[in-house]
């Protein structure tokens, strides 16, 4: 028995069609908006991996045409001794080190740039033939990384060619340090994994990196720590290809666009004072340095283990020149708890049905755990009374009150003025934005709020402090 299957009563689906059906089951909001996300570099990954004319057409054939790189010494050089042309010229193969500016994670078109701008004045100086190694660092924007190690690649060795100069390049990815953690120390070998990949799709010739256990230079540390390079070159084939990322519509978009602007960025400044031009790049690395703190105090960029899912085992019982801001409060925290024989407390006073306040109760629970802090919580609370009696019981400062925005309406003036009447000296936090409903709050004894655009350096720091005062009025 014979059975024909006709397909023809299914219609072939297209892309445009679900994209249409999936808007309008999500009222009409456009799915490149939701699923496409800001780089924090100014590039966007975007929901859909549709091909594009956006990619560099001759990229392979001039990765092809780079002379190989001579092994034989190079001599360190200072990027100041190159701008100023002050370089020995006894020698035509150097190392340089850009890493010492682009550890901050600069953008990837002022590392690229700058990367321009040493080679362009090493071109100008040895018109023949040149070697030259640049160490650049990497960090833990994956897909960003690979495209900037493949428009870095690309752009020297069509600079060079423009100058019809024999060019030998070897790249090496350091690891930066600012996405580190010196106490989550585990999760400082994903984040190594994931630099040391990227790097190598990107079409760099090395990756060096710190052992992941900042405060251990053991052997098991180091040898951790290096096979993670074993377990890339030894067990993967990135590196058996030229430009293993060849293909991939995103990066080959995001190599397009960062090669754009690295070299529009190129040409503003290469007219540029060797002064003017470290000075130019010492505003970039500051600036990238408070945008990096402002977006990792706020959690707008999430390091597991540091300022989201902290650690709270292990101790900060050293000092390191690695230690974030959520590490030396944490370290700031244990230093009160030893000098006051006192645990930081934060209490969080849950009220009304689980599915009222678990979801408030979890983010200042961990808003504060980040910090080191010890969070004591009261069960499930029913009554205004009964919960103004319970905080009047505790000797805890800190008071976190959580529930939904509708029993929020219901009980908050009653239970933070019964709190201030009859404890004072409780400092009251809602956790939630309360809008414009705050300044009627305050007025009744609210003290603070805490929700998902807080700096949270800012609110623990000053939570440290009122213990510390409270302590030592004692």
């Amino acid at each position: 028995m014979s059975i024909k299957l006709d397909f023809l009563e299914f219609p072939i689906p297209s892309y445009e069609k679900w994209v249409d059906v999936a808007s309008k089951n999500l009222k009409e909001i456009k799915l490149n908006k939701i699923l496409s996300k800001d780089s924090l570099n100014g590039y966007k990954t975007k929901g859909f991996y549709t091909k594009n004319d956006n990619k560099i057409p001759d990229i392979n054939q001039v990765l092809e045409s780079q002379k190989s790189y001579d092994s034989k010494k190079s001599i360190p050089v200072e990027i100041n001794d190159v701008l100023n042309n002050s370089f020995p010229s006894d020698s035509n193969s150097y190392t340089i080190e850009l890493n010492n500016l682009t550890n901050t994670t600069l953008n990837p078109k002022n590392e690229i740039s700058l990367a321009l701008i040493i080679a362009s004045k090493l071109f100008n100086k040895f018109e023949n033939e040149l070697n030259l190694e640049l160490i650049i660092s990497v960090g833990s924007n994956f897909l960003i990384e690979i495209a900037k190690f493949r428009a870095l690649r690309y752009l020297l060795i069509k600079l060079a060619n423009l100058n019809n100069t024999e060019f030998g390049l070897k790249i090496v990815a350091e690891s930066t340090i600012w996405n580190k953690s010196v106490l989550d120390k585990e999760n400082n070998i994903l984040r190594m994994t994931a630099e040391a990949l990227s790097s190598k799709l990107g079409g760099a010739n090395d990756y060096t990196f710190n052992n992941f256990d900042f405060n251990s230079e053991n052997e098991f540390s180091s040898r951790i720590s290096q096979n993670i390079l074993n377990v890339i070159n030894y067990e993967s084939s990135v590196g058996k290809l030229d430009n293993s990322a060849d293909g991939s519509y995103y990066i080959e978009e995001m190599t397009y666009q960062i090669a754009k602007d690295s070299w529009i960025e190129f040409q503003k400044i290469s007219g540029f004072s060797p002064e003017k031009t470290l000075m130019y790049f010492a505003f970039e690395v500051d600036k990238k340095e408070e945008v990096i703190s402002e977006e990792s105090s706020n959690r707008k960029r999430v390091l597991v283990g540091v300022n989201k899912y902290p650690n709270t085992v292990e101790s900060v019982t050293f000092e390191s020149p690695f230690n974030n801001d959520f590490e030396i409060v944490k370290k700031q925290v244990e230093d009160f708890e030893i000098k006051f024989n006192s645990k930081a407390e934060i209490f969080i006073l849950n009220f009304g049905l689980l599915a009222d306040y678990k979801a408030r109760s979890e983010f200042a629970s961990d808003f504060y755990k980040v910090g080191g802090f010890t969070i004591l919580q009261s069960s499930a609370q029913e009554l205004v009374e009964d919960s103004i009696n319970l905080v009047n019981m505790l000797d805890s400062k800190i008071i976190v009150i959580c529930s939904s925005d509708k029993i929020y309406d219901e009980i908050l003036i009653p239970l933070i003025s019964g709190i201030k009447s009859t404890s004072p000296n409780k400092y009251v936090v809602l956790a939630g934005n309360p809008a414009d409903k705050l300044e009627k709050l305050k007025v009744i004894g609210l003290d603070d709020f805490i929700f998902v655009k807080s700096n949270i350096i800012d609110k623990l720091e000053f939570a440290l402090e009122l213990l510390q005062k409270e302590k030592e009025l004692k």
